[in-house]
């Protein structure tokens, strides 16, 4: 085969593989009567446990009625706020958000992980005979997926700057949730004797506390609980579209650019398509059998 012969075949090696690739990912290909494969998995790793762990968060298993009161006492200074301390409310909403951050890293991490074992499992004979062809293949995708995990990383990092840089006290989420609690914790608290609160937070409600301290604190928590239900959606709908584009989709859209920029360069094609020693001996022991039934049949010609 000439120097062209082996150029067309080499682009069709690496075609080939990352349309093998893509068919695993996209489902157009898998094996039945085993687990979960390509996309499912990354769905699953998104669905089943990223937005789960997310939405599973409970505020209050993260701050202690302690955390509030103090944060409430600090952001007051010499003077007590007439009504529920902004500063408190931002500074501790703040902190919840932050707790989110490493579970989107995580989940970014662990796309990058499935995408990586996906096309270390394509399944293509052709390819199997040249066995450098497929490493330098395979090194390469590892690279591509590492150079695309940072950046999705640094993106993740940012939108939780601007989550945690400007507490969207005027979200209408917010803004419905907040009045609807404003209103029924009214409710609840004139039905109650000397104006008693529960507390929902599964650490002891702080005692002792004079009743306007009390209701501040209970009121914050409303809010602070209506406001991370709100940021909890966010994260739950902004971090798997960063992930699945700027990881996954331009993984997939480079591959195959970033493979034949890479390996398709004259010095190297000779050495991408040289054969397996194995290979090499089959072919023999083939061109050896061919040539003894040439040998028997030539001479059954002659009888």
């Amino acid at each position: 085969m000439d120097v062209h012969g082996k150029g067309v075949l080499l682009l069709a090696l690496i075609n080939k593989f990352v349309s093998r690739a893509k068919d695993y990912l996209q489902g157009n290909h898998f094996e039945v009567g085993i687990d979960l494969q390509g996309a499912a998995i990354v769905n699953e790793i998104i669905d089943g446990h990223f937005r789960k762990e997310v939405m599973g968060l409970n505020a209050f298993d993260i701050l202690s009625e302690t955390d509030i009161y103090v944060a409430v006492k600090n952001s007051n200074g010499f003077r007590p706020s007439l009504f529920v301390s902004q500063n408190a409310f931002e500074t501790l909403c703040r902190h919840l958000i932050s707790k989110l951050k490493p579970v989107s890293l995580d989940c970014a991490e662990s796309v990058a992980a499935e995408l990586n074992k996906l096309f270390h499992k394509v399944d293509m004979e052709e390819l199997e005979s040249f066995s450098t062809l497929k490493v330098r293949i395979l090194e390469i995708i590892d690279r591509l997926i590492l150079s695309r995990l940072t950046p999705t990383k640094v993106f993740i990092s940012e939108f939780f700057e601007i989550e945690a840089g400007f507490i969207n006290t005027k979200h209408p989420d917010f803004i419905n949730s907040a009045t609807d609690s404003i209103v029924n914790s009214t409710r609840k608290d004139e039905k109650k004797p000397n104006g008693s609160v529960i507390s929902d937070s599964t650490s002891a409600p702080i005692k002792n506390i004079p009743k306007r301290e009390r209701n501040e604190i209970d009121l914050i928590k409303q809010m602070i609980f209506n406001y991370f239900e709100v940021v909890k959606k966010n994260i739950c709908d902004y971090i798997p579209k960063i992930v699945l584009t700027l990881l996954v989709k331009q993984t997939i859209d480079l591959c195959e650019r970033e493979i034949v920029g890479v390996l398709y360069k004259p010095e190297n094609i000779d050495n991408l398509l040289k054969e397996n020693p194995d290979t090499v001996e089959r072919h023999r022991l083939l061109i050896d059998e061919i040539e003894a039934i040439k040998g028997a049949l030539k001479m059954l010609n002659t009888i």
